[in-house]
């Protein structure tokens, strides 16, 4: 009977080391009863160093970003600066790539929010989105062991009343291997291109259609679990 108001904090290509600050440092300040969890995505994206080596959540570094960012000068002098740097690197070593969230930061940062969260009273639930397995994208081939360590994570708060776990790759494709790879002389039926097509519009982002089949399930998981009303009871 009472209003509910949702809070988009989601910001796009975010690792679970850059969603971890916008939750402690911005998230945290509207005092959300209820945190929806999607993370993973870009943790086993390549780059020249982890995110937590060359990231910040200084509060001076990102005044004077702030202020940088406002020169043109500065801009054409760091994109420049980058490009070389970029070069040299490829150069040197061009192996020189790694994970920018390991599997054992991404448990670190998943179970830092679901502490966050802990502290302050709210309930979290953790997904894990669906992604397009035949689309030939970056995301087409999810790591399995990032998708097993968000599930131990939430079977290990499984019976705790305030965290909960959905798997929507479950319900947009079951009993398909986690990593998204058909056995070899198994090429996908005729069914499963229309599905995603139907639900995606690349590997990993969601058509309408698909986006309401998420928000469908959320809310069921809502209902079933009286998220709401244990909210409005703490």
């Amino acid at each position: 009977d009472g209003k509910v108001e949702a809070i988009q904090g989601a910001l796009s290509g975010y690792s679970s080391f850059q969603g971890l600050l916008l939750f402690k440092n911005v998230g945290l300040k509207y005092h959300p009863d209820v945190v929806t969890v999607a993370l993973g995505y870009l943790d086993m994206a390549l780059a020249w160093a982890p995110d937590r080596e060359h990231m910040s959540d200084s509060y001076a570094l990102s005044v004077a970003r702030g202020l940088l960012y406002k020169s043109n000068l500065f801009l054409v002098l760091r994109k420049n600066l980058l490009n070389l740097t970029k070069y040299r690197r490829n150069k040197l070593d061009a192996t020189r790539e790694v994970n920018r969230v390991s599997l054992e930061s991404f448990e670190e940062n998943i179970s830092g929010i679901i502490a966050l969260a802990r502290a302050a009273d709210m309930q979290v639930v953790l997904i894990e989105m669906p992604h397009n397995p035949y689309a030939g994208g970056f995301a087409s081939h999810r790591d399995p062991k990032y998708v097993e360590a968000l599930r131990q994570i939430a079977a290990r708060h499984a019976d705790s009343d305030d965290v909960y776990y959905l798997d929507m790759y479950d319900v947009f494709w079951p009993a398909r291997p986690k990593d998204g790879r058909e056995e070899e002389g198994s090429p996908p039926s005729e069914a499963m291109l229309r599905k995603s097509k139907e639900y995606f519009v690349d590997d990993c982002h969601m058509t309408p259609v698909g986006h309401r089949i998420v928000a469908q399930h959320l809310a069921s998981l809502f209902k079933t679990n009286k998220i709401i009303e244990r909210a409005l009871g703490r």
